[in-house]
């Protein structure tokens, strides 16, 4: 994605700065200061376009992107990384001081691709729900924590509306957390109305999407600093990719090894000659 595809003359402005006068003091860059009057403009999510292709035309480290995000109002940040085209990690992160976790996503399974028969309003509030395992160990209940704050509806946010009518599900199963989304269906009908408390006539039904998210590792700053947790049991997908190639190499090696020892016992014990063989050739 390029900055003429946006057609935005405010992130031309922004891309037209080299990348050279961003001074670096340590690990913080220096933004100049009519740049960052042109960032502190922005909206967050308009901010937030310009990171992902600021990154993919400068390739700029995190810590730049720490830099830009600290600004008033930003505290919590959801960056997706890909790499290869094929790997999808997911930072969440509390800026400018951490903490912050880095995930594996795998799973993956849109709405388009599920048609699930589930559906809510888009701006609705969702209801979150964890799993009782959150509570075992001190990273699951970290984790939970920053789930919460990332994916719970601002307080007095003016295009909330004032009800619930979806369920955002987290569950740890085999060390890794599952998301589901379902809607919170009630009949529609006047005498059908619900009384206070009455759950049980009420159904979820699951909208979508899907996926799952294996954590990686758990770090004191905001993308960085001090590793506070690391999943032991964390496979990278190259590695995983590596071990299915030579899984594949060593079928064909037994291929060709069972070839050569069926023509060494051709020539071993080789065939008796057939009386009968020219019989026809007359």
């Amino acid at each position: 994605m390029s900055s003429n595809a946006l057609d935005c003359p405010v992130l031309d402005e922004i891309f037209a700065v080299e990348p050279s006068l961003l001074q670096a003091e340590g690990d913080v860059f220096i933004v100049p200061p009519d740049l960052a009057v042109v960032l502190l403009e922005l909206s967050a999510l308009v901010l937030c376009l310009l990171l992902v292709t600021a990154i993919e035309k400068c390739s700029f480290v995190l810590s730049c992107v720490v830099v830009l995000l600290c600004i008033p109002r930003i505290r919590d940040i959801g960056f997706k990384e890909c790499r290869k085209a094929k790997d999808l990690y997911l930072w969440m992160s509390k800026c400018p001081n951490g903490p912050s976790v880095k995930f594996l996503v795998s799973a993956v399974h849109t709405m388009e691709e599920l048609k699930l028969t589930g559906n809510h309003l888009k701006v609705s509030r969702p209801l979150l729900t964890f799993s009782s395992n959150f509570e075992k160990d001190a990273h699951w209940k970290l984790l939970k924590e920053m789930l919460l704050q990332i994916f719970e509806t601002p307080k007095d946010h003016r295009k909330a509306k004032p009800f619930h009518d979806h369920v955002f599900v987290f569950s740890i199963v085999d060390d890794h957390i599952w998301f589901r989304n379902y809607q919170i269906s009630v009949p529609h009908n006047e005498s059908d109305k619900l009384p206070r408390g009455g759950l049980d006539k009420m159904t979820l039904i699951e909208v979508g999407p899907r996926f799952c998210l294996n954590p990686i590792k758990i770090f004191g700053g905001s993308f960085g600093g001090p590793t506070l947790y690391e999943n032991p049991f964390y496979v990278s997908p190259n590695q995983i990719r590596a071990l299915q190639k030579k899984k594949k190499a060593g079928t064909f090696a037994k291929k060709v090894k069972a070839k050569t020892r069926r023509k060494r016992h051709e020539m071993a014990n080789p065939l008796e000659p057939d009386e009968f063989a020219d019989m026809w050739k007359d």
